[in-house]
């Protein structure tokens, strides 16, 4: 025959309560604070092996934009600093909170697209799928935002005979031999 077990007392299942609650807290924080753990650094690579290392290892390389044997910003991880350091590669770490850094880079990008009434690329638009066509419009809507440095191009045709669109984005309006992404 079956036992009965008896119930969980209230204060058990509170207790539980808790717990899930605490854990999502510490996860949902991770996953909203991803640079509250990394550091501000700057880097004076002495030579071609600990520029690679540099580029190599940063997870973020805010300056400059190319290798080159200069001053080197980073955003990185306390395990890359370590990595760095044990490669020889002058470091000095910066009195700067990453997380508040890009915190607040993002409470001002938000703050002037709505006082300007500019486009913002990380609307709710995004938070949910869309149709082809609602993409497509968006797709254009963003190239005309941009100030000549992207482009919406098709690329080729799918299955259905429909255009499958590409974006290229570039550092500067004119196509010559500038960088750039397609997307």
């Amino acid at each position: 025959m079956f036992k009965r077990r008896p119930l969980a007392s209230g204060a058990a299942i509170i207790a539980a309560v808790i717990a899930i609650a605490a854990e999502r807290s510490a996860f949902a924080q991770a996953i909203d604070r991803p640079y509250r753990d990394f550091v501000y650094v700057t880097a004076s690579p002495r030579n071609q092996a600990e520029i690679d290392h540099i580029w190599n290892l940063a997870e973020n390389v805010l300056s400059p934009h190319d290798p080159a044997s200069s001053e080197h910003t980073l955003a990185v991880s306390r395990a890359v600093l370590a990595q760095l350091r044990e490669r020889g590669v002058p470091v000095k770490v910066e009195p700067i909170d990453v997380q508040t850094m890009v915190d607040q880079s993002y409470a001002t990008m938000y703050a002037h697209d709505l006082e300007l009434g500019k486009l913002n690329v990380f609307s709710p638009w995004f938070s949910s799928v869309q149709t082809l066509e609602a993409i497509n419009s968006k797709l254009d809507e963003l190239a005309a935002a941009s100030n000549g440095r992207a482009r919406v191009m098709a690329i080729g045709r799918s299955i259905q005979g429909r255009d499958i669109k590409a974006m290229r984005i570039s550092a500067a309006p004119e196509q010559g031999d500038r960088a750039s992404v397609l997307v």
